[in-house]
């Protein structure tokens, strides 16, 4: 529904629209009705109440009726409230809100920030519903939280406004959908309850992991689709067939114990939740305080610059008699596509793709290995070499070893600083090893020796830089936000994404990963610098880059983007100042509001990935075919998670 709504309306006004929008129901087929979230009255009711009118309401549309609404504590504080209720009346699922209400200006509300929330999902036949209010499904771990409850189908009552994020913002749930393989339904009122004449910009939608499959436009009184929970289910089940299907059912490779470990440490020191606006602004006050002692001293920082995104032709060293040797002079040609670019006054950064160096398709342990490089190393040397001439910070990819773990293949991102210092080195932490896929050491695989040898804080390396806090991480990682969250959480402004995205005509998920571009933007409040392989039609090879390197600016706006695939520079130029500008203003900071308590058990129960599978061993691959994934989905089955297809 895009009909604005009050607790007022509750006393019958609000049934007679309903019915009459509606029409009568079908007694052979369920109907599911999502109200947005309720306009605020002086007064909210209490609880029961609220409750009382609202089943009747359910009873009197004959259909499950789901939506949000602000009611009274034992505080006599309002709070938000996500509700579900039967056909038959009963309260099926009700979910307290935990962000404020940033979208709206902040209001004389409590929230469960701070407080440990239970998430669930009700059996219903559209499948198992969850409902998130408001900004709660911009937040990815609540999402996540919810989806290991069983969800299948989030709702999102909501209610917008025009500004600078709004689009991105639209795009959010179906990142959301995509990342944990289920539906997402959103209502956002058209117009205000006590004034029609003030309008709302809209997005309600129907979201599941292939897209939008209905968007309503802002003039129409309610979004009417059809719900297919099988087809759902059926992906989830059949993801376990091939590599393919697994890589598009994320939930069961998030490596929830690894993130966990972080969120528990962050949960320890809960702040209560304020219960008025002017509680709301002093307690963003305190947490932008916060946020600014962890970024880098205004007094180092550039203000502004340009960074250079190299969209490099995709080339492989596969047929090379030296590998290492073809690496090596791959490397110095594409150094040489910025060799003037680098010279230009404010340039600053520059980045280059995946596996841009070498290829990608290293399938066994032999061949990848041929191809890792080391640090300190001859090849690698160059880029430290260039960035020292050039007084220019340098990030890139490349598969490497550590002779402290020999036979282990990293998947690293390196950063090196304008005097040529390694000043960062990540390895990736999500990767497409538990697809028995790639068979690179993540950090998580042999976590306990991993954090022995180099500490736990050596996974999330954040960097205090001129050009902000840089937080380098590498393709899949994007689909898994957990990551940059935790960056956030240790003060990251800019996040410099090297990837390697391919593109398949039937299974294109390019709208996919470009909305989680967005949102993680728009929802850290920071800068996303994601560079790609460009592809070259004249090179003998099957594997086509999508290219399309991208810079997004706080706001989640694509700022400047190569719209093609063939192989280019991009050059976008990074405003610190205003993001400092912007992160200091509780309007258009959400990322103040992202608090791990509420959401740090729910990555604390074993779902998913354990930590420490691969500890043994390294030439005995135990991510080979599925095996780790198949044994997860089984897990996920066996507590409710996941829900097999009927037929």
């Amino acid at each position: 529904m895009q009909t604005a709504w009050s607790a007022d309306a509750l006393r019958g006004a609000l049934d007679r629209t309903l019915i009459r929008l509606l029409g009568p129901a079908d007694a052979d087929t369920p109907r599911l009705v999502l109200l947005p979230l309720a306009d605020t009255v002086a007064r909210p009711p209490a609880a029961n109440d609220a409750w009382k009118r609202l089943s009747r309401l359910a009873v009197a549309l004959n259909a499950y009726l789901g939506g949000a609404i602000a009611l009274r504590d034992a505080t006599d504080a309002p709070m938000i409230h996500g509700f579900l209720f039967g056909p038959d009346g009963a309260r099926l699922l009700t979910q307290p809100k935990v962000r404020p209400s940033q979208v709206e200006g902040l209001r004389d509300e409590t929230t469960a920030l701070g407080a440990a929330v239970r998430f669930a999902a009700a059996p219903t036949p559209f499948g198992k519903i969850a409902v998130l209010a408001g900004e709660d499904i911009f937040q990815p771990s609540l999402a996540r939280a919810s989806a290991f409850a069983g969800a299948e189908l989030i709702l999102n009552p909501a209610v917008e406004a025009a500004d600078a994020a709004f689009d991105a913002r639209a795009e959010a749930p179906t990142a959301v959908a995509y990342h944990n393989t289920l539906i997402v339904a959103c209502a956002t009122p058209a117009a205000r309850a006590d004034d029609a004449t003030l309008r709302r910009p809209v997005r309600t939608a129907l979201v599941d992991p292939t897209g939008v499959v209905a968007r309503a436009a802002a003039d129409e009184t309610h979004l009417s689709v059809a719900v297919d929970i099988a087809r759902l289910r059926r992906a989830r089940e059949h993801a376990t067939s091939s590599t393919a299907e697994a890589s598009r059912v994320l939930l069961p490779l998030v490596r929830d114990g690894l993130y966990g470990t972080v969120f528990a440490v962050a949960a320890r020191n809960p702040r209560t939740a304020p219960a008025t606006r002017a509680g709301w602004i002093a307690e963003a006050a305190t947490r932008i305080a916060a946020q600014a002692r962890r970024a880098t001293p205004e007094d180092r920082l550039l203000p502004f610059y340009d960074v250079l995104m190299v969209q490099t032709p995709h080339v492989s060293v596969i047929r090379a008699p030296d590998r290492r040797k073809a690496a090596g002079e791959n490397i110095r040609n594409f150094l040489a596509m910025i060799e003037r670019a680098a010279q230009v006054p404010g340039t600053k950064l520059a980045m280059f793709p995946e596996f841009c160096f070498t290829g990608a398709g290293w399938r066994t342990i032999d061949d990848a290995l041929s191809v890792c490089l080391t640090w300190p190393g001859p090849e690698l040397e160059q880029l430290a070499a260039f960035a020292q001439t050039h007084r220019i910070y340098i990030a890139a990819q490349q598969l490497e070893l550590d002779p402290k773990f020999p036979d282990r293949i990293f998947n690293t991102a390196f950063v090196f600083d304008d005097a040529g210092n390694l000043i960062s080195r990540h390895r990736k932490l999500q990767c497409v090893d538990v697809l028995g896929t790639l068979p690179d050491t993540t950090p998580g695989s042999l976590y306990d020796r991993y954090v022995a040898e180099f500490g736990a804080d050596s996974l999330w390396q954040v960097v205090d830089t001129p050009l902000g806090k840089l937080a380098p991480f590498i393709c899949y990682e994007m689909m898994f936000p957990e990551i940059r969250q935790i960056y956030a959480q240790k003060g990251a402004e800019i996040y410099l994404h090297m990837t390697a995205e391919g593109y398949d005509p039937i299974t294109d998920t390019r709208y996919a990963w470009n909305a989680a571009r967005r949102q993680m933007a728009m929802d850290n409040c920071g800068y996303l610098c994601s560079v790609n392989k460009g592809d070259d039609p004249r090179l003998d090879d099957p594997w086509r880059a999508i290219g399309e390197s991208m810079l997004v600016d706080h706001t989640g706006r694509v700022q400047a983007m190569l719209r093609e695939s063939r192989p280019g520079v991009l050059r976008g130029r990074i405003e610190l100042a205003a993001l400092r500008a912007a992160r200091a203003d509780w309007r258009q900071n959400p990322s103040i509001w992202d608090d791990p308590v509420a959401y740090a058990d729910a990555y604390g129960q074993g779902h998913a990935v354990a930590n420490n599978l691969w500890a043994g061993d390294p030439r005995d691959f135990v991510y080979r075919d599925l095996a780790v994934y198949k044994q997860v989905v089984a897990r996920f089955r066996e507590r409710g998670i996941f829900t097999p297809p009927s037929r």
